[in-house]
């Protein structure tokens, strides 16, 4: 007996060793059919298992598959049936997964039904789990449930393999993608119920409670189940003292129930902190702090939230992915919230010194410039800042052209803003192009935790803008055409917000949507159709409010409203409103601009000189932002009107002292910024004949080449000829050119103060002023 298996395993190992070196295996184990056996395909599936790479073991498996049709029992071949199905659940051939899969299941099946009829219970239940896993693999959560039911039923009340059959089960449900898991989670509950009714190992009931909470938080109705399961399964960890599952638990429980019921998510996310074993990785304790922190900011507790912010991109600090920069500009926009500005700044900042996202890195920029622009007032900053987004937007126009609408915008506004009217018109005629459709806000996933909006105006106020841009540009033509797409639009365009399923669900989010909707419309409509936008600021949800900054932009658009209809009185009052508001300084400087120019037309000058004053203080500081002084009288530029007004007002209150002083300091501006230098730049005027004799240097030039020289003759030399020479003086002078601008730059000399920049001498103010008839 002993000899005729040592024979037949020397005969198995001789038929292995033959198909390992045929390069056709599966017709040479058609010419061995009368040789295979269980045995055989025993060794075969042990050559798949020991294989080096997927492919051979795959190749040795369909081998045995095919060997198991020729010869041996129907056990062998459900063996044979199941290794290769196991070996496609082990391959990571993603570009041919489904069809593989697909296999794997009809070899399954075939498993399971050779099994039932010829295997024992053990078998059987072997055969359903491993179809159970396909199922799963295939994203199939029903079928999966129902594999496992049987599964389940299989067992004969075997103990040890109900409780084996119930833990794969549990797992199954948990490597389930979400998607699959939400469609079954309804019946894969009362099969969880059944199970963990069998289950007497409190480590299996703890694990059955897990996967029920997991189901049970997929149903909206049965939230308060979700954290029942997941109560009593951390209370069994505990009890087990497996503080690490406890952990994981309370976490769970802590993230599905923020925003639902933030108390009970802060609760458990202390109660993890509290129980969380010294080996946590830092990642899993920064997502608990991240939570908190999402907790704490619906609660508007700011303080604590910041607090868990910090702690969180502490944690992470040494981590190679990109959120802490999420978690950064998380914190970042809730200072800027919370009215803390400087500091959502210097978080801004922090976050740009990161890796981050596109589209995060792009928001980070986007509202950096924004705050700078309405808040700090640091214009020069801004701008630098919404041409770095504008730079980001480019990329990120093929996912999506309304970054770069919404940039070029905010860059063409502040450009305005500055002064530099061709910066802003040439930007303005790269957006109006673009705006084919209606705007809308851009949702930013941040992270699953946070999204971040950016809402840009209406066609219709875009085309507006433009038109002030072409018209203060001296295009008349494009002023004119861009105002009366405007007009077309105006009222007709939809809300660039739109008021989704996701926020029709939740009232809160839907009444504060609808609040910046109607504030938004009421905000385009306000300089042409006042009536309209007050009906769009009677909105109950908007008439409500009380001490939010949404409330003070209600009032500042009422006054705005109220002064185009000749309500002078409540537009003061609105206007007055809207300052206690604290709107920021870019707003609150033109609620102080409208209240003066109220006054001043009702000849009430002194109440319209403190305005004044401050509109003129808010200038001056605004001006100091820029770095570059060409900048800085580029801003004064466009902002003379004020220190016009201020002066008259000032002569008209006989307050000559102040009128020379700031016609004095208007005047002698560009002259301070110059002393303002950490050392001495002197003012060269030959610097400015010298550019004005290249540039009629350059005019001649093309002057000559356009008036053209006439074809060379066939026996003119080309160095002695016209085209040589203009060549030649094309170069010269552009080497002097070159020259001319590195002198300028190492000298830092003004090469824009021309004769009639120049600041007035103070005796010939006071002469000019000296023949005005001031009452």
């Amino acid at each position: 007996m002993a000899i005729r298996e040592w024979w037949l395993d020397r005969r198995t190992e001789g038929i292995v060793r033959t198909l390992a070196k045929n390069p056709d295996p599966a017709a040479t184990v058609d010419r061995l059919a009368p040789m295979i056996d269980d045995k055989v395909i025993e060794a075969l599936l042990t050559a798949s298992e020991r294989a080096e790479s997927p492919h051979d073991a795959m190749t040795w498996a369909d081998v045995a598959v095919r060997a198991s049709l020729l010869g041996g029992t129907a056990v062998g071949r459900a063996d044979a049936l199941m290794h290769r199905a196991a070996t496609v659940l082990g391959m990571d051939d993603t570009w041919k997964r489904g069809r593989l899969l697909a296999r794997a299941e009809e070899d399954a099946l075939g498993a399971v039904e050779i099994l039932r009829e010829h295997g024992t219970a053990s078998d059987l239940v072997a055969s359903l789990c491993l179809l159970a896993r396909v199922h799963t693999r295939q994203g199939d959560g029903v079928a999966m449930v129902g594999r496992m039911a049987q599964c389940f039923h299989a067992t004969d009340d075997d103990a040890d393999l109900r409780t084996r059959v119930s833990r794969l089960f549990t797992d199954l449900y948990w490597d389930l993608s979400k998607s699959a898991a939400r469609e079954s989670a309804a019946i894969v509950i009362p099969e969880l119920n059944t199970v963990l009714a069998a289950a007497d190992d409190p480590a299996l009931r703890a694990e059955v409670l897990d996967a029920l909470g997991r189901a049970y938080s997929f149903l909206d109705a049965d939230y308060d189940k979700a954290v029942d399961a997941w109560e009593r399964s951390a209370d069994l960890y505990r009890r087990l003292g497996r503080a690490r599952d406890e952990f994981l638990i309370r976490a769970r429980v802590q993230w599905h129930a923020v925003v639902i019921d933030n108390d009970r998510s802060i609760r458990e996310g202390l109660a993890c902190l509290a129980c969380a074993p010294a080996e946590t990785a830092p990642t899993d304790l920064a997502t608990v702090h991240h939570v908190l922190a999402t907790a704490y900011r619906y609660e508007e507790r700011v303080d604590d939230a910041l607090a868990a912010y910090a702690r969180a991109v502490e944690l992470l600090s040494h981590d190679p992915k990109n959120i802490v920069h999420d978690l950064v500009f998380e914190a970042a926009t809730l200072m800027a919230e919370d009215g803390r500005y400087n500091d959502a700044r210097a978080q801004f900042e922090a976050a740009m010194a990161g890796p981050g996202g596109a589209h995060v890195w792009w928001a980070t920029q986007t509202e950096l410039a924004e705050l700078l622009s309405t808040q700090i007032i640091d214009l020069g900053a801004a701008i630098r800042h919404a041409e770095h987004a504008l730079t980001d937007a480019v990329t990120l126009n093929s996912s999506d052209p309304m970054y770069r609408i919404i940039s070029l915008h905010r860059v063409a506004q502040l450009q305005l803003s500055a002064g530099n009217i061709a910066t802003a018109h040439q930007r303005f005629q790269l957006l109006v192009p673009l705006l084919t459709q209606p705007t809308r806000a851009i949702e930013i996933s941040v992270s699953k935790l946070f999204n971040h909006s950016v809402v840009p105006l209406s066609r219709s106020e875009i085309l507006w803008h433009a038109s002030i841009a072409a018209r203060a540009a001296g295009d008349n033509t494009e002023a004119d055409a861009w105002a009366g797409r405007s007009a077309e639009l105006r009222g007709t365009d939809p809300s660039p917000i739109a008021l989704d399923d996701d926020v029709l669900d939740d009232p809160e989010t839907l009444a504060l949507a609808v609040e910046t909707r109607e504030l938004t419309m009421a905000m385009s409509l306000a300089a042409h159709s006042p009536d309209d936008a007050l009906a769009r600021l009677a909105t109950p949800s908007l008439t409500i409010l009380a001490g939010s900054n949404t409330r003070a932009r209600v009032d500042m658009t009422t006054g705005v409203c109220l002064e185009k209809l000749g309500d002078q009185d409540g537009a003061l009052a609105a206007f007055e409103r809207a300052l206690n508001g604290h709107l920021g300084p870019m707003l609150d400087q033109l609620c102080h601009w409208r209240i003066a120019t109220i006054h001043h037309s009702r000849q009430e000058y002194g109440l319209a000189y403190p305005h004044l004053v401050t509109c003129v203080q808010m200038a001056d500081a605004t001006r100091t932002t820029f770095d570059d002084i060409e900048a800085r009288m580029a801003f004064m530029s466009t902002g003379l009107a004020r220190y016009e007004r201020l002066i008259e007002v000032c002569l008209l209150l006989g307050r000559v002292g102040e009128a020379l002083a700031v016609v004095q300091q208007v005047k002698s501006r560009a002259l301070l910024d110059m002393l303002a230098q950490p050392h001495h730049r002197p003012i060269d005027f030959r610097f400015e004949a010298r550019a004005a004799a290249l540039r009629a240097e350059q005019d001649r030039w093309l002057a000559e080449f356009a008036a053209g020289t006439g074809p060379e003759g066939p026996a003119e030399d080309y160095p002695t000829s016209p085209q040589h020479r203009m060549l030649a003086d094309i170069v010269a002078n552009t080497k002097d050119a070159e020259a001319f601008e590195r002198e300028r730059r190492e000298r830092e000399l003004f090469d824009r103060l021309t004769d009639e920049g120049t600041p007035l001498d103070f005796a010939a103010i006071r002469g000019l002023l000296a023949g005005w008839n001031i009452p």
